[in-house]
């Protein structure tokens, strides 16, 4: 009898250890399935926080771009401050692109980011037009102050437009002490270079403005 069962239990055995060496190579293709996934995660995680420090970083010094090329006095180096500018916009809206494509989750944030940057770069013909627009807040708003409020005096104003180039800038004022940009300059009537802010750094030729000017008005000069 003993020697019947013998191969019984062996083959029993031998089952059991197959057995286990399946369950064993299944759970180490899932493992390497597990570490394989944690891997392309973090290095999906690394591209992404790479791309939006290179956004972090490129916004940041394309501000100060600008302001070394509004403050340079010698303007010799203008076009390289352009070009320098120009570039990193290009890179924005590239990296953006790649963020879409590394992160379909998230379509909705990094458009909102798009759109921020988008206003960040934004024009001054973007500028002016939503100025105008009588379905945007400006306008109304505008045209409210100059009703209610600038001949009372109570309540200034400090309006500064930038096209970066020399000489199509300003800043105007109503009610206000000498600040910003005039108080490095001088006051001018607002009105000795057009009627119109486009008209008057060099964006437009027609002048007709969308609000009536104050005489009080003052700019600086430019």
């Amino acid at each position: 009898m003993r020697f019947k069962t013998w191969p019984v239990a062996a083959l029993g055995l031998g089952s059991l250890l197959v057995l286990i060496a399946a369950s064993m190579l299944t759970l180490s293709r899932k493992a390497q399935d597990i570490y394989s996934e944690l891997d392309q995660l973090n290095t999906h995680h690394t591209n992404v926080d790479t791309k939006l420090r290179r956004l972090r970083s490129d916004v940041n010094l394309s501000g100060i771009f600008v302001r070394d090329y509004l403050l340079d006095v010698s303007r010799e180096h203008a076009p390289e401050y352009r070009e320098r500018i120009a570039e990193f916009r290009q890179t924005n809206v590239t990296t953006v692109d790649e963020l879409r494509r590394l992160d379909a989750t998230h379509a909705e944030k990094i458009g909102s980011l798009e759109a921020q940057l988008d206003e960040y770069w934004r024009t001054f013909e973007q500028l002016d037009r939503f100025a105008r627009n009588p379905d945007q807040p400006h306008l109304p708003a505008w045209r409210q102050w100059n009703r209610t409020a600038r001949a009372s005096g109570a309540v200034g104003i400090w309006h500064e437009t930038y096209k970066v180039r020399a000489g199509e800038y300003e800043a105007v004022y109503g009610n206000m002490t000498r600040t910003g940009l005039a108080a490095a300059s001088r006051h001018v009537p607002v009105t000795a270079k057009g009627e119109t802010a486009a008209r008057r750094i060099g964006a437009a030729t027609d002048d007709v403005p969308a609000a009536a000017e104050s005489p009080g008005y003052a700019g600086a000069a430019t």
